[in-house]
C-alpha cells in the first residue's frame, strides 16, 4: 500500500525552487503518493492538517518557517487521528526549530521520508482561560511577545514581512516595551517581581538563532524555563552574542530551571505570549509539557 504524503505550504511566502524541486521528486518515490495544499489566511495550515489527518495521511509536511510548523501541529493535535509523521521544508525567515535538526540536504530529507523513520517528540501546551494551543519549539512571554504583537500589526498594516519586518518590530519594542510586575509559580519555585521576559521552551532556540535556553531539549519531557526578571534591555543586548553562541547568559536576575509545568499566575498589566512566532494569548497562562506528543520525521542531517 502507498503511503500519503501531504506538503502544505505557507502560500502567503514566495515557495523557494529547490523546496519546489523536492515536492516533485518525492511524488517520484516508489510506495509514495504526494498531495500539494496552499494555504490561503491565518490559521489555514491548521484546518488543513486536520482534516488530511483524519483522512488518513500518514505524512503531513509543513513548507514554510516556524509559524507555519505550529499551525500544522496544531491541526494534528486537534485531530481524531494523531497516528501522523510530521516533517518541515524549511522555507520561512526564521526556521529556528528546523535549524536545531541539522543543516537541510534535500537528498537526505528525501531518504529519510522514503524510509518514513520517525522519532517522537514532546509539544508546550499553553492553556489561558480553558482554551488550549501548542507550541512546537517556544513560548515567549513579556518581550518577545510585544515584539510578536507589533509584528502582527506591521504585517496587517503595512504588509510588511521577512527579516526587515522582524528587525523593525523589535526596534520598536524597545522604546514601548514596560515590564510588568508578575506572579510566576513551577512546584516550588515561585518569582514575584518585574519581568523582561520569560521563555518556556521545548526547543533551544527562537529570534533568527539565538539560543534563549541553551540546555532545552525537545524529547526529554520537561519544559526548559528562561526567566529574565529585572534585567535592562542593554544588559539583555549584552548578553545577545553569548545566546547566539550557546551560552547562559550571566546574570543575577536570570534564572534557568526545567519543569513538567509553569504558572504565569499574576500581572499588574496586559502581557503577550507568542508560540513559535504567534501571537496566541495574554495574561495569566499555564504551561505543561506533553510529553511524546508528536511523531516527528527523523531526517539525520547530521552526516553532512
Amino acid at each position: 500500500m502507498e503511503r500519503h504524503v501531504v506538503f502544505i505550504v505557507n502560500g502567503s511566502r514566495r515557495l523557494n525552487e529547490s523546496m519546489r524541486d523536492v515536492m516533485d521528486r518525492a511524488a517520484l518515490l516508489e510506495g509514495i503518493t504526494v498531495e500539494i495544499k496552499y494555504t490561503e489566511e491565518s490559521k489555514h495550515a491548521t484546518v488543513i492538517a486536520r482534516e488530511m489527518a483524519n483522512s488518513g495521511s500518514e505524512f503531513i509536511i509543513a513548507v514554510g518557517g516556524d509559524g507555519t510548523c505550529n499551525e500544522v501541529i496544531n491541526g494534528i493535535m486537534s485531530a481524531s487521528n494523531r497516528n501522523v509523521v510530521f516533517g518541515i521544508l524549511p522555507n520561512g525567515t526564521g526556521n529556528d526549530f528546523h535549524r536545531m535538526l541539522g543543516n537541510y540536504d534535500s537528498d537526505i530529507f528525501l531518504e529519510g521520508l522514503q524510509n518514513g523513520q520517525s522519532r517522537e517528540i514532546d509539544l508546550c501546551e499553553i492553556t489561558q482561560n480553558g482554551n488550549k494551543t501548542h507550541a512546537l519549539n517556544i513560548a515567549g512571554i513579556g518581550f518577545d511577545g510585544h515584539v510578536i504583537k507589533l509584528l502582527t500589526r506591521q504585517r496587517k498594516k503595512w504588509n510588511m514581512k521577512g527579516k526587515f519586518s522582524y528587525a523593525t518590530a523589535i526596534a520598536r519594542a524597545f522604546f514601548s516595551y514596560t515590564k510588568p510586575t508578575v506572579r510566576i509559580v513551577s512546584g516550588e519555585f515561585s518569582y514575584e517581581g518585574k519581568m523582561l521576559l520569560l521563555a518556556v521552551c521545548n526547543g533551544s532556540t527562537f529570534g533568527h538563532g539565538l539560543q534563549i535556553q541553551p540546555g532545552a531539549l525537545f524529547d526529554d519531557g520537561l519544559l526548559s524555563i528562561a526567566l529574565f526578571g529585572k534585567v535592562s534591555l542593554i544588559d539583555y543586548v549584552r548578553n545577545l552574542s553569548k545566546l547566539k553562541k550557546g551560552i547562559y547568559a550571566e546574570h543575577p536576575e536570570v534564572t534557568y530551571f526545567s519543569t513538567k509545568e509553569v504558572e504565569v499566575q499574576k500581572t499588574d498589566r496586559v502581557i503577550f505570549c507568542e508560540a513559535d512566532g504567534e501571537l496566541v494569548g495574554q495574561g495569566v497562562l499555564t504551561f505543561r509539557v506533553v510529553p511524546s506528543a508528536i511523531q516527528l520525521l527523523d531526517v539525520n542531517y547530521t552526516r553532512n
